[in-house]
């Protein structure tokens, strides 16, 4: 025995010489997740909100019919306070996984916080990091981009991939819509031309860093930065982003000097942020497989919806009445090749990337989740994505599902604008049936590559058409009270519209004028005078012509 303890001491001394950071990674960690066991005599009663959510958050799960839960329950601070009375600092409390992570790299301290009875366990979750000094830069202004004929400048494919081109031309650009975006940093952007109208309508509603628990995220990288200029920069002609209307919350949760389970825990230390203050859309451009301390590392099969820590707080978020985003990854040409945590989530959306004509992109991550579950579920363009630059009115290309992920997100936050009533669950389906894939989906793509108009028509009650760019749309739905005809002209247009029935029997006739309503125009037209049965509609407007079956079947 005495020769190999000894022989092993001299092997790990060996070893820790060789490659000190890989074997001291897994045991010197001075963060630990601490699980709870329970909320009991908490003094928090669902009975009143308004103590721990906002009135924002309150009314999205009234909108939505969401029943308030234990989740929602902050921890019992008694027990917070006992824990701190062993002279330990908690880090954060997350109520949706009742735990906390608390600072005590001392094996003495953590023993005891073991035997305290309304604990269950403890593992590592890495490293500390105190609030640095930031530096402010000063304004650079030069103009080095050129315009382009669309008002999407080089951001025009991209956005019009997903034909929320014409949700933006019926005056749906985010209004009312709150995006948070998790990142490493969002270095620069306060002094960018981009952003300027975010900040001059205070549209950057707060910021959060959570890995160094102030609130200047402008540091540390500029990866969050590009995030979002894709969905929020607004330089017309030069680069508009799929939601530049929409209020942002900017929270810096990934450590950039390392990669631990800590940054999970602060991602779903954000949603719940998130929650309270009444986000909408949550856009998390990150994912987890591998980590600095090998012990952490996850294999596929952890990929099932259940373990990563960011996955649980990522479906418990869509469970509050948000929408997840999430980048599926970029591991496509590696050897791990699949998505990561928290894409893998029941109803997380997982976001593939494509070129700029809608083939996979080569870098994009591969589903399905070990249980066969469809994933990616949606994609959008990744490859020479355009955002904005820290130089003035200057543009850049970029690549990763890092940005696929935030175009959908905005554009996302633009169709909710247009139907505020859809819950979170239905505006999901709603995407993945309007996209190209919907019959056949794959590993490569899921669904495909979502359509924002057909998605904002067939959320609509009565009978739309909408008429965009010399092109009729409609949504095929059975009216019981009226039809709803919109374009995004202005000015007054005149336009002849007649319903015959299947016998070709004129039954409805007139000349009608759009009328200008908001950024687009419409007419409405009555329709419970007429039978049940089939119709065609004939519009002439705009010097065409465009025939429209309809079904007219009166509801009682």
């Amino acid at each position: 025995m005495p020769i190999k303890t000894n022989f092993l001491a001299f092997v790990l001394g060996l070893l820790v010489y060789i490659c000190p950071n890989k074997i001291l990674a897994q045991h010197q960690h001075d963060v630990y997740y601490v699980q709870l066991t329970n909320k009991q005599n908490t003094p928090f009663s669902l009975l009143r909100p308004h103590d721990f959510l906002s009135e924002r958050s309150i009314a999205r799960r009234k909108r939505q019919n969401i029943q308030l839960n234990e989740s929602d329950l902050p921890i019992n601070p008694a027990y917070i306070a006992q824990i701190e009375s062993l002279g330990v600092a908690i880090e954060h409390s997350s109520k949706w996984l009742n735990a906390v992570a608390v600072l005590c790299p001392d094996a003495n301290k953590r023993e005891l916080i073991k035997k305290l009875p309304f604990v269950q366990y403890i593992k590592p979750l890495g490293y500390d990091r105190p609030i640095q000094n930031y530096k402010i830069y000063d304004r650079a202004v030069k103009d080095t981009s050129k315009l382009k004929e669309s008002v999407y400048g080089w951001a025009e494919n991209q956005n019009k991939m997903l034909q929320i081109h014409h949700l933006h031309n019926f005056g749906y650009k985010g209004e009312g819509q709150y995006i948070a975006i998790f990142d490493g940093g969002f270095e620069q952007a306060y002094r960018m031309v981009a952003f300027d109208s975010l900040f001059l309508n205070h549209r950057i509603l707060g910021t959060y860093d959570i890995v160094e628990g102030d609130e200047w995220v402008y540091e540390a990288s500029g990866h969050g930065t590009d995030v979002l200029g894709v969905m929020g920069g607004n330089m017309p002609y030069r680069l508009l982003g799929t939601s530049p209307n929409a209020g942002y919350f900017l929270f810096k949760t990934e450590d950039t000097k390392g990669e631990f389970w800590t940054e999970e825990f602060n991602w779903v230390v954000a949603a719940e942020k998130a929650d309270s203050l009444g986000v909408d859309v949550i856009n998390s451009s990150l994912g987890y497989t591998s980590f600095r301390d090998t012990a952490m590392n996850y294999k596929y099969k952890d990929l099932n919806g259940r373990t990563g820590i960011a996955t649980i707080g990522a479906d418990i978020a869509t469970q509050k009445g948000m929408l997840v985003i999430n980048s599926a990854g970029n591991e496509g040409r590696g050897s791990w090749r699949y998505i990561g945590v928290p894409a893998d989530g029941f109803n997380v959306i997982a976001v593939g990337a494509t070129n700029n004509l809608g083939f996979k992109a080569g870098f994009s991550s591969f589903g399905p989740t070990p249980d066969a579950r469809i994933k990616p579920n949606l994609s959008a363009q990744g490859q020479d994505v355009f955002t904005a630059s820290m130089f003035g009115f200057a543009t850049k290309a970029i690549s990763g599902t890092s940005f696929s992920a935030p175009i959908l997100a905005g554009a996302i936050s633009s169709l909710w604008s247009a139907c505020p009533n859809k819950t979170n669950f239905e505006l999901k389906f709603l995407l993945e049936k309007s996209a190209s894939q919907w019959e056949k989906p794959d590993s490569l793509l899921g669904y495909g590559i979502p359509n924002f108009l057909a998605s904002y028509l067939e959320a609509q009650d009565d009978f739309w058409v909408a008429y965009e760019q010399g092109q009729c749309f409609y949504n095929k739905k059975i009216a019981s009270k009226q039809i709803k005809i919109i374009h995004s002209h202005q000015q007054p247009l005149p336009a002849q519209l007649s319903i015959s029935d299947s016998w070709g029997t004129l039954v409805y006739q007139d000349e009608l004028q759009f009328s200008p309503f908001g950024d687009f125009s419409q007419l409405i037209i009555p329709t419970q005078n007429l039978a049940n049965g089939v119709y065609t509609i004939k519009i002439n407007m705009d010097k065409k012509i465009f025939h429209i079956p309809f079904y007219q079947q009166q509801l009682y």
